[in-house]
């Protein structure tokens, strides 16, 4: 069983910024939904250290299979919060999918 990872790039511009960390911290809208699901492990939101307008989500999933079970039963409340929150980042972007290797 190997863990599994998703890590997601976002620029917010200044204005957003209050409500981005709301929405997508490690208590935040996403992880209160993801929390619902079997085998989510937690979210850890980073700033970056050059540009304050940069923030990433590490998303940890104790398998991808776990990762895959969550968007067959969440997907349309998935959607909804996407819609909602539409604008906060003026960028998104999907940027590592990860499976740990284990010896």
């Amino acid at each position: 069983m190997n863990e599994h990872l998703r890590i997601w790039r976002y620029r917010v511009e200044p204005e957003h910024r209050k409500e981005f960390l709301h929405h997508y911290s490690s208590e935040g809208t996403w992880t209160q939904l993801f929390q619902r699901a079997d085998g989510y492990l937690g979210t850890t939101l980073w700033q970056d250290a050059e540009d304050e307008n940069i923030f990433y989500t590490q998303d940890h999933w104790r398998r991808e299979a776990d990762f895959d079970h969550f968007q067959e039963h969440y997907l349309h409340i998935y959607r909804e919060i996407d819609s909602q929150l539409e604008g906060i980042a003026a960028e998104e972007a999907l940027i590592a999918v990860c499976n740990a290797i284990r010896p």
